[in-house]
């Protein structure tokens, strides 16, 4: 249960804590003190939006922070370990929520810094909050199906999520097979095209680094004539040539050893010396050779020189179409490869996702029909339930139904069902409803009044609360349009209610007052010309007061509706002994 609210710097309200208590906790006042700011600032702390606007003029944040008593609390405490957040061994559960003018919006669990949506998940586990107006959601049938699930519980949600992902799988398998289908129509264009790309990649034979290479040899061709004449001159300067032979470096060297080695044999200081000129002639010799080679390697035909330029051209040509480089044509050529695979392929694969799909819309079928199975069983429950609690809030005559439509599919193909069904199902649910004997039930938007409204969006949430039980309930002025005897019925139930889970309610009706375990009265005041909220939790005598304000009291009336007060206090507790 919420065991304490504490509200900083949040609209009217600067610094205000509210400690609530077991049972029906009852928040009444003026209007325009600030009670449906109280509830506004329990909803951020569980997961509504919040926003600057929402920070006192003056402040520079908005802090709101609530304290619950989570005892015996399994599905929180259980989600709460799923968060990785550590359940306080007194039972008790921190949440808090920040908005800074700056923008900043920080919330808190015990502590630990969580998102909005955590915040959200949680709140659903611990408060059921009706807010304002929210009785008018009863006017739109696609809320009705929520309702009805609700109160199914487990047994039809976790049918529903089956469901819902199987609606997700072949929603998604649909997507697939229109894309395949798609790429059939131009299917022969594409692999002629790949074809040719992939024939005129592979003829080319080409390799990787070959366009440098060529390059560099083509450089050498054009140059060959001058450097086989340079080489050539070289070569005759050592070894000589036909036209002077007898004159060659070699030649010349070889007869300078030879007198050298002869000196070297009188004169043993010259060895050195001729050991030198011995190197020297032999790397002359190597020398020699390697020019012999160079020379008869040397190519410089100009056919050689014009293959290697249509070469050239041809993988110019290449890089055009298909890269910058040598590796980006062969890599273009293996994902063309790849791709006409897939495509040559593609009926086959087209086969397989379809043959998926009808799988997986059967077994969505099979499922659905389950589902549906179930809210017709649940429908014929939860109606019967609605009205015996309409009837208990003063409407006699009452009939509420629940009522189910299953698209019907008879005579249609597996594949064309996928335009009928829904992601929640194959199933249309609306609340009928009739006040009045004799008449037939109908929508409800189209017959029932705003207090009618009031009491049917009351029943539900009695009705929902004993089968999906939430620690804390808080009604803000579940009273609208209602008065007199209504609203004792309505007060009396949201008794009945707060003896299994507690109650917060904001009323401006003393019928639903007079029955508070606990009574707060906000009270708006101004000082220096500011506005704050005050709340004061009120005794006996203070709680008469203030049923006497609510029931019109003034100085002329105050006996009469004091009095009043007091009968209306001794009604409620008779009414709680009895209960």
């Amino acid at each position: 249960m919420l065991k304490v609210l504490r509200v900083t710097g949040f609209a009217l309200l600067d610094q205000v804590e509210i400690n609530f208590g077991p049972g029906l906790n009852i928040l009444t006042g003026e209007t325009g003190a600030g009670k449906s700011i109280l509830i506004d600032a329990l909803g951020i702390i569980l997961g509504s939006r919040a926003s600057i606007e929402d920070i006192r003029t003056g402040s520079d944040r908005a802090l709101v922070e609530a304290l619950f008593i989570i005892e015996n609390n399994t599905r929180v405490t259980e989600y709460l370990l799923e968060m990785g957040i550590e359940p306080e061994e007194d039972g008790h559960l921190l949440i808090s929520r920040e908005v800074t003018t700056s923008g900043r919006n920080t919330c808190r669990i015990n502590g630990r810094i969580v998102t909005v949506s955590m915040l959200r998940k949680i709140g659903t586990l611990l408060v059921d909050l009706h807010g304002q107006h929210q009785h008018q959601s009863l006017l739109y049938a696609e809320n009705h199906l929520e309702f009805l699930d609700s109160f199914g519980g487990n047994n039809i949600i976790d049918l529903k999520r089956e469901v819902q992902k199987l609606y997700r799988q072949a929603i998604g398998l649909k997507q697939e097979l229109n894309k395949l289908i798609s790429a059939e129509k131009g299917k022969e264009e594409q692999i002629d095209l790949l074809k040719y790309q992939i024939n005129e990649i592979a003829s080319a034979e080409l390799k990787i680094g070959e366009d440098e290479e060529l390059q560099k040899e083509k450089k050498k061709l054009v140059n060959g004539e001058k450097i086989y004449r340079l080489a050539s001159e070289a070569y005759d300067l050592l070894e000589g040539n036909e036209k002077n032979y007898s004159f060659s470096i070699n030649n010349a060297l070889y007869n300078l050893l030879k007198n050298l080695q002869e000196i070297a044999k009188l004169d043993e200081s010259k060895t050195e010396v001729c050991s030198l000129v011995e190197t020297i002639f032999f790397q002359l010799k190597d020398i020699t050779v390697q020019l012999r080679n160079y020379l008869d390697e040397i190519d410089y035909d100009s056919e050689k020189i014009n293959a290697i330029e249509e070469r050239l051209h041809m993988i110019s040509q290449l890089k055009r179409k298909y890269g910058k480089s040598i590796e980006d044509i062969l890599n273009f050529y293996a994902e063309a490869e790849e791709k006409l695979k897939k495509i040559e392929n593609a009926e086959i694969e087209l086969m397989e996702v379809k043959n998926k799909l009808v799988d997986v819309v059967q077994e969505y079928l099979c499922k659905a029909k389950q589902l549906s199975s179930l809210r017709l069983e649940f429908a014929q429950i939860f109606g019967e339930l609605v009205t015996r609690h309409l009837r208990q809030l003063g409407m006699d005559n009452a009939r509420f139904t629940c009522q189910v439509e299953t698209i019907d599919l008879n005579g249609e193909g597996d594949l064309k069902v996928l335009d009928m069904i829904k992601e929640s199902g194959l199933d249309n649910v609306e609340f009928l409803f009739s006040s009045n004997p004799g008449e037939p039930v109908k929508q409800l938007g189209k017959i029932a009044s705003g207090g009618e409204l009031s009491r049917v969006m009351l029943a539900l949430k009695v009705a929902l609360v004993k089968v999906n039980p939430v620690p804390t309930m808080i009604f803000d002025e579940i009273d609208v349009g209602v008065g007199g005897r209504t609203a004792y019925t309505i007060g009396d139930k949201l008794a009945e209610v707060s003896r299994n889970s507690q109650v917060i309610c904001v009323t401006h009706l003393p019928q639903i007052a007079c029955m508070a375990d606990n009574h707060y009265y906000i009270l708006k005041k101004i000082e220096n010309n500011r506005t704050y909220t005050k709340i004061d939790h009120l005794d006996e005598a203070a709680r008469i007061k203030e049923l006497s304000r609510m029931l019109g009291g003034n100085e002329d009336t105050e006996k009469i509706t004091l009095e009043h007060a007091k009968k209306l206090r001794l009604f409620a507790k008779k009414k709680k002994i009895i209960k």
